[in-house]
């Protein structure tokens, strides 16, 4: 996409404010927490995922995330373990808004209530499944 030189000095601000106050709504949605402090957020921001078995082989793979996002939910977010968590890495782009983040976590809380009552079958599917 081409951008007029003028248009540059607006769309980084952009970004960081929507990385900023999405990742705050999807974590608030979540009741979880926010990986970087405010300061080291650029236009992408890790969340943390409400999953209580962090070391079940599956939710450690990301080949899980990505059928249930993709295929599922028509999305995609980068999931991976930090530590003792499951986090989720946003990417604000300057065709985002808020309703993006929202809604995203939405789809989050489904997939992580699923997974933490043995709801499983529900979540794996591939392309010609869902």
């Amino acid at each position: 996409m081409y951008v007029k030189k003028e248009h540059q000095g607006t769309i980084h601000p952009y970004e960081r404010s929507e990385g900023v106050d999405g990742g705050a709504l999807v974590s608030k949605v979540l009741g979880t927490r926010i990986l970087q402090m405010e300061g080291q957020i650029g236009n992408m921001v890790d969340v943390e995922l409400p999953i209580t078995d962090v070391n079940d082989p599956q939710v450690i793979d990301p080949a899980f995330w990505e059928s249930i996002f993709l295929y599922r939910f028509n999305m995609y977010a980068a999931a991976y373990k930090h530590g003792d968590k499951i986090w989720v890495r946003l990417s604000a782009q300057i065709y985002n808004d808020l309703s993006d983040f929202e809604k995203a976590a939405k789809i989050f809380s489904t997939i992580c209530n699923e997974f933490n009552t043995k709801l499983n079958d529900k979540l794996i599917c591939t392309h010609t499944e869902c």
